[in-house]
């Protein structure tokens, strides 16, 4: 039997609200954390949105599979618990969502991330 392609969406997570280093610091955390449950089904790229900073870029570009939501959910999940810090998930069509501090930890992502991609 042939496997279908799984359609593939793009979202961004981002640091708005630290220092350039700072929010460096936290994409490599994160993309750890992210891969700590697959690299097989989520591609990320760390990007720089500001082109004048000399740093390696504070943006995760994940490329991932409605399948694989539950992984990216708790890779995030853990980089919360761990950092207390704050994410900011974007989407291509401009939607976007925070998630904050110690609370974060307890919102639904994969969820949260499926009602983006319900709204497609």
């Amino acid at each position: 039997m042939e496997k279908i392609p799984e359609e593939k969406f793009k979202i961004k997570l981002c640091f708005p609200e630290l220092t350039a280093a700072q929010a460096n610091k936290n994409a490599q955390l994160l993309e750890q954390e992210i891969y700590k449950e697959s690299s097989q089904d989520i591609s990320i790229e760390t990007i720089k949105e500001n082109p004048s900073t000399q740093d390696g870029g504070a943006t995760l570009v994940i490329v991932i599979g409605i399948s694989a939501t539950n992984l990216l959910a708790r890779g995030i999940k853990r980089f919360l618990e761990k950092s207390g810090d704050r994410v900011t998930i974007k989407t291509p069509e401009g939607d976007q969502i925070e998630a904050i501090g110690t609370a974060a930890t307890q919102i639904d992502i994969e969820k949260v991330i499926k009602e983006i991609k319900r709204k497609k």
